[in-house]
């Protein structure tokens, strides 16, 4: 799970007006800037919308084309149902996005938790996806105890269960740091969504990757242990990192600024 900020933002963020588009059985929000050779889809985590990255993308739209997703159930795109949604549902999202808009071969930019999806797009497509920025990804073995969420997954999936829950669950993440603009539901599903995640697959998706990967992170990150990131990049094959001593988990917002050059590098973008 993802937290708030570690500090202030380096520079002034991107507030593009959304655009909705039908994408398979889904209803994407997204935003779309910039131009160029190259395009970047951005993931984000749980829970987590194009707004994860409003403060990389003024920074990369110069020199290529930013797509910025709400997944299903975050952000301005609905979710049919009440269900958590798998990795591969929502990575099968993702992919519905790139028919959707027609959309090339592509960079990946995920954040957190949207490593995950961003490593099983990757692998189950290579053809697809050109290379991979991962920031703040979970490690391969997991960093928070799946068991309670488990649990609580027949609850929360329900209507009475979720209304019952609801202070309860605004209490928690405002103690762990969420920022307040987040719904009731937004974090419900991110609950029933980390509860489906299967840590081994994401392993065995790492380890398959044959793009080029940047993995970055921040030392002081309080999510996800500088050991469990450093494991990560050890098992992606052809990995680079990108290490800041401070940062804290948002680094697409705290270290934006040093972020934008790799991913233009990556992207063989000049910057």
């Amino acid at each position: 799970m993802e937290s708030g900020a570690h500090s202030a933002p380096q520079q002034q963020p991107s507030y593009a007006r959304p655009k909705v588009i039908a994408a398979g059985s889904f209803t994407i929000a997204y935003t779309d800037e910039g131009a160029g050779s190259a395009t970047a889809v951005t993931v984000p985590g749980l829970p987590g919308s194009n707004r994860d990255f409003r403060w990389l993308a003024p920074l990369l739209s110069p020199h290529m084309r930013v797509i910025r997703m709400d997944p299903p159930g975050y952000g301005r795109s609905p979710r049919p149902n009440d269900s958590g949604m798998s990795v591969a549902e929502r990575a099968a999202a993702t992919e519905d996005l790139l028919d959707a808009l027609d959309l090339g071969p592509v960079m990946l930019i995920s954040h957190s938790a949207g490593g995950v999806v961003a490593a099983r797009l990757a692998r189950m497509h290579p053809q697809r996806i050109t290379s991979l920025a991962m920031l703040a990804p979970p490690g391969p073995e997991p960093h928070f105890d799946q068991r309670p969420l488990r649990r609580m997954a027949p609850v929360l999936a329900t209507a009475p269960g979720a209304w019952v829950m609801k202070n309860r669950i605004r209490s928690q993440y405002r103690e762990m740091g969420f920022p307040r603009y987040l719904r009731d539901d937004e974090m419900r599903f991110a609950l029933l969504d980390a509860a489906k995640m299967d840590f081994a697959d994401y392993a065995e998706d790492a380890a398959g990757l044959s793009q080029r990967t940047l993995v970055s992170w921040a030392g002081d990150d309080h999510v996800i242990s500088d050991t469990l990131t450093a494991d990560l990049v050890d098992l992606v094959p052809r990995s680079q990192a990108l290490r800041f001593d401070a940062g804290g988990h948002s680094i697409p917002k705290t270290r934006a600024k040093e972020l934008a050059p790799a991913i233009l590098a990556l992207a063989g973008t000049s910057g």
